[in-house]
């Protein structure tokens, strides 16, 4: 058989530099398919929320919205040319799970966090993906105290203060009346702004706060004692500030023990689970949220129909913004390479981005404005009662 490198000809044969150049070609094919074999390893997006525990219905339904987007991404190409794969991690319902979970995903070679979707989370989490150099983008995280800071978080939701005012401001129509203001410790970085927020509203209005109940972290409210305090300070609204679950167990106990009390909550409880949950006692209770319901226009319409389909349960308002979140995370991997250096910057540069609920674009501290819908459960049926323009 003949030698290998038989066909060079004669000439160039024994040259010093016709083999340097037949080894630099050599070297450079190399490095095309070596380079080749690294753009087709799959670009991991880190979701991170809480799956187990009393706010799993939050954590699940983001983490479905981004399976979704997810599954879109690929279907269009994935990204830079290269397939997405979500990694998943819960963040519980402790600061030390949520910490734990974002070291999970790092460790999992995450280019982005798609998640932290508690306040409480984001204010424990955020400073230990900020170390590890992830950009995180949360669909539901809306603590005040992140507001205006230039940091590595993105929000595709306005912060909670436009909610819980706007909120005060159903519950004061027609008058001035008496609020008791029940909250959950256990997400403290979102409840106890968010009550503020709206008692500053509602006596602003002419109303007045009747009192405060804090319910301590992983404990449920007494329905009981809660009713008593309505009655002892002559409340007629009551702001409840819990996880769907929790809301649920307090709205079933107020019924029969305050059965004329209008029953207000942010957006946290108020969700499909919530309803099924809570039956006939979720009859009046009103929100202010991000996603409208009843006259959805077509993309949401699309996308709940999507949803049920591939999940067989209707979408919550975290499964939009889980969506959201994750797709707006996988255009500005487009523009990375599908790299986490340079994230943040490529978030900020992408003007406005296309959301299920409309466009979404980043202001200089990774905030938006976007607007709310007031909604209730009204005659058995969850209905848009009204919205602001964000």
């Amino acid at each position: 058989m003949p030698p290998l490198l038989s066909h060079v000809p004669p000439s160039g044969a024994g040259r010093p530099g016709a083999v340097l150049t037949l080894l630099v070609l050599l070297a450079l094919g190399a490095l095309v398919l070596l380079g080749g074999c690294l753009d087709s390893r799959p670009v991991f997006i880190g979701f991170s929320g809480p799956l187990t525990g009393r706010w799993a219905d939050l954590g699940v339904q983001g983490r479905n919205g981004a399976t979704l987007a997810v599954e879109d991404m690929n279907a269009r190409g994935g990204v830079a040319g290269r397939q997405v794969e979500l990694r998943v991690a819960d963040e519980g319902e402790t600061p030390e799970a949520a910490a734990a979970a974002v070291r999970s995903l790092e460790a999992q070679s995450a280019s982005v966090l798609v998640g932290l979707m508690t306040s409480a989370a984001a204010l424990a989490g955020l400073p230990v993906a900020e170390a590890a150099g992830l950009t995180v983008v949360s669909p539901t995280a809306m603590t005040p105290e992140l507001t205006g800071r230039r940091d590595a978080l993105f929000r595709v939701v306005p912060d909670l203060l436009a909610y819980a005012r706007g909120l005060a401001e159903q519950a004061a129509e027609g008058g001035a009346g008496r609020a008791l203001l029940v909250l959950d410790q256990g997400n403290a970085a979102f409840a106890e702004p968010y009550a503020q927020a709206f008692a500053e509203r509602y006596a602003a209005l002419g109303g007045r706060i009747a009192g405060w109940v804090l319910v301590p972290p992983g404990q449920a409210p007494d329905a009981a004692a809660v009713a008593g305090e309505i009655r002892a300070k002559g409340a007629r609204d009551v702001l409840a500030v819990f996880s769907a679950r929790t809301l649920a167990h307090l709205a079933v106990g107020l019924r029969p023990a305050a059965p004329g009390i209008r029953l207000y909550t942010p957006m946290w409880g108020f969700s499909q689970e919530f309803l099924a949950a809570a039956g006939a006692a979720a009859e009046g209770v009103t929100s202010c949220v991000a996603v409208p319901t009843g006259d959805f226009s077509p993309r949401v319409a699309e996308f709940n129909a999507r949803y049920l389909e591939r999940f067989g349960y209707p979408p919550s308002f975290a499964a939009v913004l889980g969506y959201e979140a994750a797709a707006v995370a996988g255009q500005a991997l487009e523009r990375t390479g599908g790299s986490r250096t340079g994230l943040a910057a490529a978030l900020s540069g992408l003007g406005k981005a296309s959301g299920v609920l409309g466009d979404i674009a980043f202001d200089p501290s990774g905030d938006v404005a976007r607007a709310v819908y007031w909604i209730g459960v009204r005659d058995g049926r969850v209905r848009t009662l009204g919205a602001s323009d964000g």
